[in-house]
């Protein structure tokens, strides 16, 4: 049962790095054939090392106007800010095809008079109404990624 649940949970936990890496890739894709620049989102507080050697190897030679563009799409926080919508629409997509939490009710009475015996009654619920409307949910969730991944493909190309 142990192993089950976690070969069940690193599935899941590879499908949404996935998903993640596919979202970004075809957005990354786009913009390299309009632009013929590169652009990465960077997923912590500080750029990478791989970004700040490129950035500063930009640097290093005599300051083109595509080189600054490059170096615009690198080391733009307002850049980046609009990358993390994508992580919150895949997000909002991924909850989209989950059920939501069941209800469960548990009462014990322990009477004072006869009959005397302890009456325990458990319950629970799930909204069957749910199950129904979550491949409308995901569809949704999904043109609401598209939607940001465009949004964001715009804002890169305005820069």
């Amino acid at each position: 049962m142990t192993r089950g649940f976690l070969l069940v949970l690193m599935l899941s936990l590879f499908s949404l790095s996935a998903l993640q890496a596919q979202s970004t890739e075809d957005l990354r894709s786009t913009i390299r054939q309009r632009t013929g620049k590169q652009v990465e989102w960077q997923k912590d507080a500080e750029p990478s090392d791989q970004i700040r050697g490129a950035i500063r190897a930009l640097l290093r030679r005599t300051l083109s106007a595509d080189a600054a563009v490059q170096i615009a799409l690198l080391n733009n926080r307002e850049l980046q800010a609009t990358f993390e919508e994508i992580g919150i629409a895949q997000a909002d997509l991924i909850e989209a095809g989950l059920l939501k939490n069941p209800i469960f009710v548990g009462d014990a009475r322990f009477p004072n008079r006869s009959p005397s015996g302890t009456d325990i009654e458990m319950s629970i619920a799930q909204e069957f109404f749910d199950l129904l409307v979550i491949p409308l949910r995901k569809k949704v969730a999904a043109t609401q990624l598209m939607k940001t991944k465009l949004r964001v493909g715009d804002a890169i190309l305005k820069l």
